[in-house]
């Protein structure tokens, strides 16, 4: 049987630590001198030589001699990068004929002489048969794990026309971890500082940061839910142009302190509204509306309306029985309406031009040119 050219010939020490991007190594060839004593290295010496030509003429000259010798990594598996090779690891050195080119592979014997690696794997993803050079980042999925750099990433390609490629990388040495697209999509997280942020191609943001919340959406930001409780502690604070709650049943707030401010309107339509402040209930906007089917219950300490009111429909509870001789009027004019003892407000207008408020316990109602003794 003929036997193939390229062979394994002997297994050798490695003389040296090899370098990063480099496949080059010198190698000592334990079984061609086995009774060699001393430290594996790479060393060489100057050796002084003279003798007679084949002209029968004398010379003499310098070689330098060492008990190593070179050899080329040979590739193997799916790795893209030589092992970090360590001094003494033992190897299997190879030789095509009598080619005074040698090459070396690891016999995976002395993993305990490891330290820092870093380690490539690629897995083809091209679907072509047309020639390529090699296997990079545009046609091959990729694994990298370098404990020289702290990192661990991955990558995919779109050559076998995949619908996303992604990038995706932990970065051991500042505590991250970060995923993200070709449309540049990307998830954050950041183990050291709390930190988990989603963004998307549009600059969609939702971010969790330590004990914050922090959300952006240039259009919209929808909540479907059930049942949905919002609570404050301490406080809640709404800055829009516009505000408006539309519940099918019913709308309840309940705080210590709440403030709304809005620069044109603020509107609410529900069949139950109900707003109860402990402390105070400070409302300041252009217009404000709130429409409910059955009813609206608002509870504070104390209740401010500063400008103009609208009252429309049938008032009752506290109303007839402390102010039985309500009425309201226009300055200078005679009254425009009056609330009867059932705690109706009769007018013959549909809409009440000014009412002020003004002292209600410790001095008189004034409603236009109507009045009413204090309470």
């Amino acid at each position: 049987m003929n036997m193939s050219i390229f062979r394994p010939i002997f297994v050798a020490y490695a003389a040296e630590n090899l370098e990063q991007g480099n496949g080059t190594l010198q190698v000592w060839p334990h079984e061609l001198f086995p009774t060699m004593d001393g430290d594996i290295t790479p060393a060489t010496l100057v050796l002084n030589t003279r003798g007679v030509d084949h002209l029968n003429r004398p010379y003499n000259d310098k070689v330098r001699v060492g008990a190593t010798i070179t050899a080329q990594w040979l590739p193997q598996g799916r790795s893209l990068k030589p092992p970090d090779i360590r001094r003494g690891e033992r190897l299997e050195i190879y030789q095509s004929g009598d080619s005074p080119i040698y090459y070396w592979r690891p016999m995976g014997l002395d993993q305990n002489l490891r330290r820092l690696e870093t380690v490539i794997l690629a897995v083809s993803a091209n679907p072509s048969n047309e020639d390529q050079e090699r296997p990079d980042a545009s046609n091959s999925y990729f694994l990298e794990v370098s404990t020289h750099q702290k990192l661990v990433t991955f990558s995919t390609s779109m050559i076998n026309k995949e619908a996303s490629r992604f990038f995706g990388q932990f970065d051991t040495g500042k505590g991250t971890f970060t995923l993200e697209d070709e449309k540049e999509n990307t998830w954050f997280f950041d183990s050291v500082n709390t930190l988990f942020r989603f963004i998307n191609a549009d600059k969609t943001m939702i971010e969790m940061d330590r004990t914050h919340i922090n959300a952006y959406a240039k259009d919209t930001i929808n909540i479907l839910t059930d049942y949905f409780n919002l609570e404050a502690l301490s406080e809640i604070n709404f800055k829009t142009k516009k505000w408006f709650a539309n519940a099918k049943e019913s709308i309840t707030f309940k705080t210590k302190k709440w403030l709304a401010t809005a620069t044109d309107s603020i509107g609410f339509n529900t069949n139950e509204y109900k707003l109860e402040a402990t402390s105070s209930i400070d409302m300041n906007t252009k217009v404000y509306s709130m429409t409910a089917g059955q009813k609206a219950t608002v509870k504070a300490p104390d209740i401010l309306l500063d400008g103009n009111v609208m009252v429309t429909g049938t008032t009752s509870g506290l109303m007839p029985a402390l102010f039985p001789a309500f009425s309201i009027g226009v300055p200078g004019g005679a009254p425009t309406a009056s609330m009867s003892s059932s705690g109706t407000l009769e007018t013959p207008q549909a809409i009440i031009p000014v009412v002020t408020f003004q002292q209600i316990t410790t001095g008189s109602i004034v409603a236009g040119s109507a009045s009413h003794p204090p309470v």
